[in-house]
């Protein structure tokens, strides 16, 4: 095939170099405005990557700091610190603000400004220096609080008898096992035996902390807040405390005539102001010498050992009539008078100028050489003399099982402080162990004398969750060693409650210096209801908490029951509970269940007996009434509700996180 070419015209020559000078020119001119582009990109890239780092090191200073507060100097202190370590310290342009946000006490707000920005190309053109500046928000999630939204948790059927408005029984003991118990039967950190003897396999998961209560002191408070144990000890013995009747009345009596003694060998206290005499053994005659008991004092004797006289020192007023002449004496030995009384005194013995008389009241005494003083006394009771009589009362032990043995618990109370993550740091303010013989304090309180109080936070001690740790004595007791002890617990109760008169009980959700207390991260309980369906506070879900996933564990729950649900708060009476859906599964095996609101735990000896229950529930969208975010845990028995079983709570996610704020 033949090709014909033609010969390229000069016209089209000239044209074709004519476009290449084109291409040069449009080259130069946009040159410039593309070096321009290049240069604001390198000074964006400068600007953002500046940015960049100055989120990054507030972020970092925002979580070092959250965990101080409300400590907001200490708060301060580990926020530049941790914005140093990421290049950014305050100087003339750099500026970092640390302060707590205004919507919640747990959230830390960081703002790091540069006023100095500078750039590559920017400038020189003619552009200055610009500001940037970022801010970030962190907070930190404490524990769920568990078991009680009031100032008592563990009272079991107490409040059934006791009239307290507005405040029905808990059913709720707290309950701690001896240390040779078997853990199936429900206590899951304090059983040191996981399915046999006491020297027989041992539980990984005992915890020699124990269990831990929180005890909130409000910031404010006016009083002291007493921290009452109930029924701490281990015993099965009944409490018993003598109570007085009516009083046993004799006489009249001769004031001058000793009265006593007796044949009784029970003793009696006689209170001043009164005269007695003693011997050491019965029917002996060597009578000691005379004391005199000034009002407020006492003695405590048995009745065939000692006498006494009464005057009528209460009814005489020094400053009416003159009770008696005065009383003189030549004698230089000295004188001890008593109130009440009156006196007069004298520089030498033979002076007939005596001073103004002096009144001596309550515990007043006066000694003076007898020639040196003139006195006088009230006259002397003729009527009855009354004998209080006294009756032995006793209170049963509370219902729950105990076996033999002698083990003792270990309560200690120890102080908030400002690092509310660590509960390792707080400074110890008291302790006490109780051992079955261990007594009570003798006072009775909410219609109850099983109640020993611990010691008190007063008003001066810091605000803040104090934490309560209560353990067995972590070691074989007794006979316990070498035998099975595969049952029996301690149960207990908690009261912290204001110094003041009355019950002191307080709830919560509507007393904001009411001092809440509330198991930690685990509670090991025994319900004892009186009904075949009942409900107990579980935990304390609040509304920040929502998107989130709310983890239980439940040890060994509902052995001899039907059904438990997991109630959670709806309504807007703050009074009202419906069923939550839930994902369930059994820890050891593949029984499990998802989407639904009820657990079977029926079967003999039940279901999950020993055994963990693990609930994960949604918290998508979940809005509690602004007056009740606890939720409940609600059984069904055939009978009634008797349960021994260890529960906790707590919100998947990192409980220390950067948040966004508006």
């Amino acid at each position: 095939m033949l090709l014909n070419h033609q010969p390229t015209s000069r016209r089209a020559l000239a044209r074709s170099n004519g476009e290449h000078g084109y291409v040069m020119v449009m080259f130069a001119l946009l040159l410039v405005p593309l070096l321009l582009m290049a240069g604001f990109a390198v000074d964006v890239g400068k600007w953002y990557s500046r940015s960049s780092d100055m989120r990054r090191a507030a972020d970092a200073a925002a979580l070092a700091g959250v965990v101080w507060l409300p400590d907001e100097a200490a708060a301060r202190t580990a926020a530049l610190a941790a914005a140093a370590r990421n290049g950014f310290v305050p100087s003339s342009t750099v500026s970092i603000t640390v302060t707590s946000s205004t919507q919640s006490e747990r959230r830390l707000k960081v703002s790091i400004k540069d006023t100095k920005v500078g750039s590559f190309f920017y400038s020189s053109l003619g552009g200055k220096d610009i500001t940037l500046d970022r801010t970030s928000f962190a907070e930190y999630v404490l524990a769920v609080p568990m078991g009680s939204p009031r100032n008592f948790f563990g009272t079991g059927t107490l409040l059934k008898t006791y009239t307290a408005p507005g405040i029905p029984a808990e059913y709720l003991y707290q309950s701690v096992n001896p240390y040779c118990t078997d853990k199936e039967n429900g206590d899951r950190y304090q059983s040191m035996s996981d399915g046999g003897t006491c020297s027989g396999t041992a539980n990984s998961e005992y915890r020699t902390s124990g269990y831990s209560m929180y005890i909130e002191a409000p910031e404010g408070r006016r009083a002291p807040i007493d921290v009452k144990l109930y029924d701490a000890r281990y015993s099965e013995a009944a409490v018993t405390w003598q109570e007085q009747g009516v009083d046993n009345c004799v006489g009249p009596y001769d004031p001058t005539t000793w009265i006593g003694p007796t044949t009784s060998t029970s003793r009696i206290t006689i209170t001043g102001p009164v005269r007695y005499q003693t011997v050491s053994t019965t029917g002996a005659t060597n009578w000691s010498a005379t004391t005199t008991l000034v009002s407020g004092q006492s003695v405590t004797r048995r009745f065939d050992l000692i006498r006494y006289q009464w005057p009528n020192v209460l009814n005489w007023t020094p400053a009416s009539t003159t009770p008696t002449d005065w009383t003189t004496s030549t004698s230089n030995s000295t004188i001890t008078l008593y109130a009440p009384a009156q006196y007069q005194t004298r520089s030498t013995p033979t002076s007939t100028t005596w001073g103004s008389t002096v009144t001596l009241t309550g515990n007043q005494t006066y000694t003076r050489a007898q020639s040196l003083i003139r006195y006088r006394y009230g006259t002397y009771q003729s009527g009855q003399i009354c004998t209080p009589t006294y009756t032995t009362k006793s209170e049963a032990a509370i219902d729950d099982y105990r076996q033999s043995g002698a083990d003792s618990y270990t309560y200690t109370l120890y102080a908030a402080d400002n690092t509310p993550l660590n509960d390792e740091d707080n400074p110890q303010i008291c302790q006490q162990t109780f051992a079955p013989t261990t007594a009570t304090d003798g006072t009775e309180y909410l219609g109850s004398h099983r109640w020993n109080t611990l010691c008190s936070i007063s008003t001066t001690q810091p605000s803040g969750r104090y934490i309560l740790k209560v353990t067995n004595s972590g070691t074989a007791v007794g006979s316990a060693s070498n035998s099975s002890q595969n049952d029996g617990s301690n149960q207990w109760g908690l009261v912290a409650k204001y110094a003041t008169t009355g019950d002191g009980l307080c709830d919560g959700r509507n007393d904001s210096m009411c001092p809440r207390v509330y198991g930690k991260d685990a509670i090991s309980v025994r319900a004892a209801a009186t009904t075949t369906v009942a409900s107990f506070y579980l935990a304390e879900i609040e509304a920040e908490h929502s998107g989130k996933k709310l983890k239980l564990e439940l040890f060994d729950p509902g052995e001899g029951g039907q059904t438990i649900e997991i109630m959670k708060p709806s309504g807007t009476d703050g009074n009202t509970w419906t069923p939550a859906n839930f994902s369930w599964k059994e820890a050891t095996t593949a029984t499990s269940g998802t989407n639904v609101n009820s657990l079977d735990v029926s079967g003999s000896p039940g279901r999950f007996n020993g055994k963990l229950v693990e609930i994960t529930i949604d918290l998508s969208g979940y809005s509690p009434p602004t007056n009740n975010d606890w939720w409940q845990i609600r059984y069904t028995f055939g009978g009634t509700v008797t349960d021994r079983t260890t529960w906790s709570a707590r919100i998947i996610g990192d409980p220390v996180h950067l948040v966004e704020e508006y």
